[in-house]
């Protein structure tokens, strides 16, 4: 990749996927969030379809489904790299908007989702997992 250059990728649209929302049964003052996300996607040729799934609390996901295309005879970054990297941070602020869309409309606080380094999140995420794989291997190396 030539840093100099931008990285001949297009995006051509994104929509919501899925969305599950129902109010929790608690108080407005007592309502707290956890934002988890997980992501996903398929390249086909020149194109990458991304997904994003958002999750706050059991009764509120969504999913978020980009569509990117590398420009012909631009191509200056991997679809694959720019799925993992650019993407997530691409595609946040479509879910920013949403959830702040619907939760303006309930008796609970309007959520606006605060700047997050989806990259650090994806890495740590790495680790547990490749953490947990290494003590799932030692503990059937100890029973064998």
């Amino acid at each position: 990749m030539d840093k100099n250059k931008q990285p001949g990728i297009k995006f051509l649209r994104v929509f919501l996927s899925k969305l599950k929302y129902e109010l929790p049964k608690v108080k407005p003052k007592d309502f707290e969030y956890n934002l988890d996300f997980t992501d996903s996607f398929q390249i086909k040729g020149n194109r990458l379809i991304y997904i994003f799934d958002i999750s706050l609390y059991d009764r509120f996901q969504l999913e978020l489904t980009a569509v990117f295309e590398t420009i012909k005879g631009e191509e200056n970054l991997d679809l694959e790299q720019f799925a993992n990297i650019n993407a997530p941070a691409f595609i946040f602020p479509f879910a920013r908007e949403v959830i702040s869309n619907i939760t303006s409309r309930t008796p609970l606080p309007n959520l606006l989702l605060p700047p997050v380094n989806l990259i650090a999140i994806k890495n740590e995420a790495a680790k547990i997992e490749k953490k947990s794989k290494k003590k799932v291997e030692n503990k059937s190396i100890k029973k064998a």
